[in-house]
């Protein structure tokens, strides 16, 4: 009875430590958004109010928490730390501010009260999730866009606020006597889509930000202040004088070595799988083709790289078909010479208002072989120049019944979508991130992005 009663232990002890062996260790906890940076671009200086939600500590040193001054024209720039903890916030920017004469505390024209523009944070969510948004619920002082940093890719993590100086042209009963504009929600959502204009109002491009290492907010994003002061009702006399600087511009355009619009001159292919790709680049019909000579075959190998150009000062259109397992002269492949496989298309140097528009997305109507994103560079501040496409390796996530016997992943247009919601599903679909890009200098093409 003994003897069993032993061999009962020792069989519940070998049990117990086989468990504990094919338990596999916990995850490390996720990095934590850890700076948020203030940047003023605006003409003026800036001064910044930082205030955590009720119950939270402050992130601003105590020493300087009532006078933070961000000098104009890019010159004033600020990082704080978030703690280690959940933290919510809001950021406010004050214009100017003084001294008073009887206290230690200043007064400033906009800011302290409405109307005022308010950036909103939170960071470190469930599963490092970092929230923010720009708020005019209580109107607009100072135009502010905030932009994340340092995120993996496939991250919806979109620059988010309003870069428009809405006071330039605020209808006059809408006007704040220190400065600032008080108009309505939609004349607000309006010129500014991807704000909030409502209690219960969003942007117009989605979000879903894990772990971003920053989130910078930037006062007075655009260049364009002289264009926004020459249009300023206070400056402009009459409507001759508009008249006069459009016929200055359009002057100044026809004049033969004036500034033009900027081309996309570089198409870049990048594979970060950990095989080979034989990647087939097939212009539109009447397209020159942009491969060095006809029938030459690109192979990329694991981290290999190849760059083309687009014709100069020429729209140009066409796709990109990610190849595997070709054979040496790339005749037989296993995936790539048919459905199902990714599909890159770009379109550049279309011209647009004045400017050279680019398109480019991924599609999945033909199914899915490799991974793949699109990511612009080079790019004005302000442009709409998203990475889309789509990182995920459907192809060991597909369901039983959609695998292809050579590689590859064949399913609905709904399992595509809700997987890769950047990419193209149907010939009627679009990304879940809009697209407005100008003038990019490079369009490169990334195989097997990291996540």
């Amino acid at each position: 009875m003994a003897n069993q009663k032993k061999q009962a232990i020792m069989s519940l002890s070998f049990l117990l430590a086989t468990l504990a062996a094919a338990t596999p260790p916990s995850p490390p906890p996720p990095t934590p958004t850890t700076n948020l940076t203030l940047h003023n671009l605006c003409s003026h200086p800036i001064w910044p109010l930082i205030t955590p939600n009720a119950g939270l500590p402050d992130i601003v040193p105590t020493t300087t928490t009532t006078s933070i001054r961000l000098d104009g024209n890019g010159d004033g720039l600020v990082t704080v730390a978030f703690p280690a903890g959940a933290w919510s916030g809001r950021v406010v920017a004050r214009t100017g501010c003084r001294a008073t004469n009887t206290t230690s505390s200043f007064r400033c024209d906009t800011g302290e009260s409405p109307p005022v523009t308010v950036a909103q944070v939170s960071v470190h969510g469930p599963g490092g999730l970092a929230e923010y948004s720009v708020s005019l619920v209580d109107g607009f002082n100072v135009p502010v866009v905030i932009t994340p940093h340092v995120f993996d890719q496939g991250r919806q993590c979109p620059a988010l606020g309003c870069a428009a100086d809405l006071a330039a042209d605020c209808p006059i009963d809408a006007r704040s006597p220190g400065g600032g504009c008080d108009a309505q929600a939609e004349a607000f959502k309006a010129r500014c889509p991807d704000t909030r204009t409502t209690p219960t109002d969003v942007e117009v491009t989605p979000q879903r930000c894990l772990l971003p290492g920053e989130l910078k907010v930037v006062f007075c994003p655009t260049t364009d202040n002289q264009l926004h002061r020459a249009f300023d009702p206070s400056i402009m006399a009459s409507m001759a004088q508009i008249i006069v600087i459009l016929a200055a511009v359009a002057l100044a355009v026809s004049v033969p070595g004036a500034a033009s619009a900027a081309w996309t001159n570089t198409f870049t292919m990048h594979n970060l799988c950990p095989y080979p790709i034989w990647p087939l680049v097939t212009p539109n019909s009447g397209v020159p083709s942009i491969v060095a000579a006809a029938g030459d075959i690109i192979r990329l190998d694991s981290n290999g790289l190849a760059t083309l150009a687009f014709p100069p000062s020429v729209a140009w259109s066409g796709r990109v078909v990610p190849r595997t397992g070709c054979d040496a002269a790339a005749t037989r492949c296993a995936t790539g010479d048919a459905p199902p496989f990714t599909v890159a298309q770009v379109s550049v140097n279309n011209a647009g208002g004045g400017m050279m528009l680019a398109e480019y997305s991924v599609s999945l109507v033909d199914g899915f072989n490799v991974p793949a994103t699109i990511t612009p560079h080079a790019f004005d501040a302000g442009e709409m120049c998203p990475v889309l496409g789509c990182a995920v390796d459907l192809d060991a996530a597909c369901p039983g019944s959609g695998g292809s016997g050579g590689g590859g992943c064949r399913a609905s247009p709904e399992f595509f979508k809700e997987m890769c919601p950047e990419a193209r599903t149907t010939a009627t679909d679009v990304e879940a991130t809009p697209q407005r890009c100008f003038g990019p200098g490079e369009i490169k093409l990334v195989f097997c992005p990291t996540i």
